[in-house]
C-alpha cells in the first residue's frame, strides 16, 4: 500500500531556501521587548543592544547586535524570519567573564569568542 503525506505549504516555501536579498533596520520591536543594533543605540540613554543566550553546560553567551535582518523565502506563503547577527564575547569564566557572588556579570569586550556562529533568532 502506497501512503502519501502532505506537507504544510510553509514546509515547501522553507525547503526553496530564502530570497538571496534581505531587509535590515536599526531597531526592532516583539513581544513588548526593543532592540537596537550597537551602532544605532550606543549613543542613547537606554543599551538595547546586549543579547544573552543560554547555551549547553551553564554556559551563557553574551553579545551584541551589529544587524537586525529580516529574510525572506520563496513561495506563496510568505515566509520572513527576523535573524539577528551578533559579535559575541569569550564566554570563558575569569578571562572573558566573571560573575559575582550576587549574580552580576562582567564581559571583557577585549575578548572575542572565537568561533564564528554569528546568527540568533530573536527568543521569547
Amino acid at each position: 500500500a502506497t501512503q502519501f503525506y502532505t506537507f504544510p505549504m510553509w514546509m515547501l516555501d522553507f525547503v526553496q531556501g530564502p530570497r538571496r536579498s534581505y531587509r535590515s533596520w536599526p531597531i526592532y520591536h516583539t513581544r513588548g521587548y526593543t532592540f537596537h543594533t550597537h551602532n544605532h543605540g550606543q549613543n542613547k540613554r537606554t543599551q538595547h543592544y546586549g543579547v544573552c543566550v543560554p547555551g549547553t553546560n551553564e554556559t551563557d553567551y553574551y553579545g551584541l547586535i551589529q544587524e537586525i535582518m529580516m529574510v525572506e523565502y520563496h513561495g506563496d506563503v510568505g515566509l520572513k524570519v527576523m535573524v539577528f547577527k551578533c559579535s559575541w564575547f569569550d564566554p570563558t569564566e575569569n578571562r572573558g567573564m566573571r560573575i559575582h557572588p550576587f549574580g552580576l556579570v562582567d564581559v571583557s569586550p577585549r575578548r572575542q569568542y572565537a568561533k564564528y556562529d554569528p546568527f540568533v533568532l530573536p527568543g521569547k
